[in-house]
């Protein structure tokens, strides 16, 4: 679809909107827009990003799953408020419990309101996942010492991250400005939504680990040395370290036992995604 521009007067220059989408998204004459720049882009909003509040009817929704699938995608979408009528609000503070930021307000015997408290601008892209990246070297040094007991809680803060992760992600792809604040291109948008993946099911990869028998510890050494350097690799852009850590988990793969095959894998995805 193309517009000529037209100018008005001496110095202002105007272009018509296209009629169907002003009548979906329900302009009208005198409505004011808010029309926003970005690199060779030009973006007219006609409303936030998100909505303040939504309700999600659990009499409406007979499977479990869906109702908790709503509220996630509630958590996706940037809702600052829910409430959830006619439930039990135990089912919803367990949904809720890797949703960070997501606190309940109020209660009573058959709805719950949850609001989100947290603002994601503090906790850029980068910065999760490089906590991420934290958390799994610790899960691998308690798999390395045989220390168990640990492993489901950090296991269960990676998947918080990991939301919060694909929450930033989504909202950065739907509001360019967003995008422009946290420091992360359309592009990258891809990438990290990727990488973010890949860790959380290295995280998983690990709890399976310790339910078998991983005795060499310099191989879980290496494993760590590299998946720092695949996630640095990635997030600076650098091609050649990148393909050095794809090299040298070849040569780990060549002795590397079974139950370990998926982790040096996902290591080398990630380093893999490096174009730049």
């Amino acid at each position: 679809m193309k517009r000529r521009v037209q100018v008005t007067g001496k110095s202002t220059f105007t272009v018509s909107l296209p009629k169907r989408w002003a009548e979906k998204v329900g302009l009208m004459k005198g409505r004011e827009v808010e029309i926003k720049t970005f690199r060779d882009f030009l973006i007219i909003k006609t409303g936030k990003y998100g909505k303040n509040f939504r309700v999600i009817d659990g009499d409406k929704i007979r499977d479990r799953e869906i109702l908790l699938r709503k509220i996630l995608a509630s958590y996706f979408d940037g809702v600052k408020e829910v409430k959830v009528i006619n439930v039990d609000p135990l089912l919803v503070k367990k949904a809720i419990t890797k949703l960070m930021g997501l606190e309940v307000v109020e209660e009573d015997k058959d709805f719950i309101v949850l609001r989100d408290v947290l603002d994601i601008c503090e906790l850029p892209v980068k910065k999760v996942l490089r906590r991420m990246l934290s958390i799994i070297k610790s899960m691998l040094i308690l798999l390395k010492s045989n220390n168990l007991q640990q492993l489901y809680t950090l296991d269960d803060e990676i998947d918080k991250l990991y939301f919060l992760v694909v929450r930033q992600l989504r909202r950065a792809v739907a509001d360019p400005e967003f995008s422009e604040k946290i420091g992360v291109t359309p592009v990258e948008c891809l990438d990290y939504r990727i990488v973010a993946k890949e860790l959380e099911e290295i995280a998983d990869d690990i709890v399976n680990l310790s339910n078998e028998n991983v005795e060499d510890a310099a191989l879980l050494d290496s494993i760590i040395e590299l998946l720092a350097l695949s996630l640095k690799s990635l997030l600076e852009g650098d091609i050649e370290l990148a393909n050095y850590v794809r090299r040298e988990i070849e040569k780990l793969k060549r002795n590397c036992p079974k139950e370990l095959i998926n982790v040096a894998e996902r290591v080398a995805d990630i380093s893999d995604i490096v174009s730049k």
